[in-house]
């Protein structure tokens, strides 16, 4: 049963459209290129993992992917529109989760919707909604300074997903929480997801925590960054802490190691 269910599309599979396209999307600073003409689909509804080496350009990617960035060559779709070098089209949420410090849990999940228009009353109550689903009906009132680093992330992906869009950009969220913290998040948010629908695209240097997490794992070379491979995680839901030691698991994590360090060719 869906939360929220008009704030997502569900993932149906490999035969779901694209909801996000980039075609040719390359990028170049100062004359050294970051990242090479890259073409990728994401299927609506998935959840998707970039790894690669520090440097490779997923942060470039994500900011082309989001808009705040315009590409060098090349096109990003989102929705079949073409967004190329247009903010506003997807949620963003980076590794510091930025609460305002004036603001309540709830007055922070809310401000990213808020600032798009929504109805204030109709947004509280999603905001209530969500944080009593997911663990922080207790905290509804308390400010960031009360919380811990893990309910601080909650918090911040919480109004991510506020903003009501379907694509959802996560850039190392969870690189500052503890190994312990870490797992009961990445859990956390396996939960929300499934139960919201959204797309969601996640950088991580953890092998481990995208294979956990991920449908589909693309692994970036060294910069210039392009993608040397593309893996479906034929992984069965839901996971759990068994899962990291199951054969496939061990299997899927040393061929990105191998990738990632260059003992495996190119796919």
């Amino acid at each position: 049963m869906r939360l929220v269910p008009e704030w997502g599309s569900t993932f149906e599979g490999v035969n779901s459209p694209a909801i996000v396209q980039l075609r040719g999307v390359s990028h170049s600073f100062g004359g050294s290129t970051v990242l090479e003409p890259t073409d990728l689909d994401i299927v609506a509804g998935s959840f998707v993992s970039l790894v690669g080496p520090s440097g490779c350009g997923k942060s470039t990617l994500f900011n082309v992917i989001a808009g705040l960035l315009q590409p060098t060559h090349g096109s990003v779709t989102i929705g079949g529109e073409d967004v190329t070098g247009s903010p506003g089209h997807v949620g963003y949420m980076l590794q510091k989760d930025l609460l305002v410090p004036w603001r309540t849990v709830v007055g922070n999940i809310t401000l990213g919707a808020s600032l798009r228009g929504v109805r204030n009353d109709e947004l509280i109550n999603r905001a209530r909604e969500m944080a009593k689903e997911y663990g922080l009906g207790d905290y509804l009132s308390h400010y960031p300074r009360a919380l811990s680093g893990g309910m601080r992330q909650r918090v911040a992906f919480m109004r991510t997903v506020a903003t009501q869009h379907d694509v959802v950009l996560l850039d190392e969220p969870f690189g500052a929480l503890d190994a312990q913290t870490r797992f009961a998040m990445q859990s956390w948010i396996t939960d929300v997801w499934r139960d919201t629908g959204r797309t969601i695209v996640f950088i991580t240097h953890d092998v481990d925590e995208a294979l956990f997490l991920s449908d589909r794992v693309i692994v970036l070379s060294a910069r210039p960054g392009r993608i040397v491979d593309d893996i479906d995680v034929a992984l069965e839901r839901p996971r759990s802490v068994s899962t990291l030691t199951t054969p496939t698991f061990m299997e899927l994590k040393q061929r990105i190691l191998s990738t990632l360090h260059g003992s495996e060719t190119p796919r």
